[in-house]
């Protein structure tokens, strides 16, 4: 400036597009994973870690919290933000819930158990995921008190039936049975148990002499290796 007209300006710039583009995609991500889990029919919360001078975890801080997790432990989400897990839910201190997180938080493994609450707030059965985040735990909570129910209407179903009842999956694998068929098969009735394939079970039978048969067990499936049985290819009769 010289008698008071304009004469130039040093300056210097910087292009910020690129930086305002990222910053308004986090916020962008921010606000869908904001409404993700407000809209959520699961619980979601995030734990972090709260440690003493000698490093041991003495309790946990929630860093997040939707609705739904509010609306299951009885709290405004709001008011859960930044307090102390177990002084604020001091009745879980003595739940394997508290314990599952300590070790998902050092081993790093993650837990996925069923637990059945009775509370004001939650009452029914509930599926809980966590898996370790950092220094923290992040845990989804479902209600599956409605499955419980119809897993065990059907339960009671099966067991109702006179004759002896069992179901197997497309992998071959025993998915449900009544006592009636663990009576007719007494030699392994205790190996009838979820999860065990029928050709197993088959071969257990014939070795402890269940079935008098003609053929090996094997022989009871499709040649493709389908799961899908077949009757036996030779008589058998039950001793």
């Amino acid at each position: 400036m010289e008698g008071g007209r304009f004469l130039g300006y040093v300056g210097t710039g910087n292009d910020i597009t690129l930086a305002k583009y990222d910053e308004l995609e986090r916020v962008r991500s921010k606000a869908l994973v904001d409404g993700v889990l407000r809209t959520s029919l699961d619980a979601f919360i995030v734990l972090n870690a709260v440690r003493s001078a000698t490093s041991d975890v003495v309790d946990f801080c929630f860093v997040h919290a939707n609705h739904r997790a509010g609306e299951f432990l009885g709290h405004h989400r709001q008011d859960l933000l930044g307090k102390l897990f177990l002084r604020e839910l001091p009745w879980m201190a003595d739940s394997e819930l508290i314990g599952h997180i300590h070790l998902t938080l050092k081993k790093g493994a993650p837990f996925d158990v069923e637990h059945y609450f009775d509370r004001p707030s939650a009452h029914g059965w509930y599926r809980i995921v966590g898996v370790k985040l950092e220094d923290g735990v992040v845990i989804t909570i479902s209600d599956i008190t409605s499955l419980k129910t119809a897993e065990q209407s059907l339960r009671e179903a099966v067991e109702s039936i006179p004759e002896g009842f069992a179901l197997w999956d497309v992998a071959d694998r025993l998915e449900i049975c009544n006592s009636n068929f663990r009576t007719f098969h007494s030699k392994i009735s205790d190996d009838i148990v979820p999860g065990r394939t029928f050709s197993a079970l088959m071969t257990l039978a014939t070795a402890r002499g269940q079935f008098i048969i003609a053929c090996p067990a094997e022989a009871w499936l499709w040649p493709s290796g389908s799961p899908s049985v077949r009757l036996p290819p030779a008589p058998l009769s039950s001793t």
